[in-house]
């Protein structure tokens, strides 16, 4: 079952081809067996923490939805891992390079970590409302450009490029 947010990108929304796959990791403290978790019924009975304007399509694709998990919303990856680190969360969903990156900046790396098992690989888009013609032809267009840059290499290029100059940052 969809969330209604999700529900509603499905009927009101068409997508471009994948654009990005993204690993969409658990993580938890350390000392909490959570992370040797191997099954997603393992998370049962659990506050699972994902930010805000996170697709909830994860959770429910794992069967990971309400009365068998408390869900709660942090306004970002941060604030859930803080909810994490206060005992207010027991599981962080979240993309695993953001949440790397915020376990890090918070200073966390020795108390949570991702369980290495449990991940799921995301596809992520662009969408047009499907009422709008011109909106839709562009996401063809799109496509269609993607693809040219696939094919010669371009795109792996630039991915690879920007993700260099990310690790630099951190």
């Amino acid at each position: 079952m969809l969330s209604p947010g999700d529900q509603a990108r499905c009927n009101d929304f068409v997508f471009s081809q994948p654009f990005y796959e993204i690993v969409d990791g658990f993580f938890a403290t350390r000392d909490s067996g959570l992370m040797s978790v191997t099954s997603y019924a393992g998370f049962e009975g659990k506050r699972i923490c994902r930010p805000e304007g996170y697709t909830t399509g994860v959770l429910d694709a794992a069967g990971l939805t309400a009365p068998r998990i408390t869900l709660l919303r942090g306004s970002d990856a941060k604030d859930c891992f803080r909810a994490l680190a206060a005992g207010e969360a027991d599981v962080v969903s979240v993309d695993a390079e953001v949440g790397d990156a915020a376990i890090a900046k918070l200073g966390l790396i020795s108390t949570v970590g991702q369980n290495p098992q449990l991940s799921t690989i995301v596809s992520l888009h662009v969408i047009a409302y499907k009422s709008n013609a011109r909106a839709v032809a562009m996401l063809a267009e799109l496509d269609k450009g993607l693809m040219e840059m696939y094919q010669t290499g371009e795109w792996y290029d630039i991915v690879s490029s920007a993700l260099a100059l990310q690790r630099q940052r951190q």
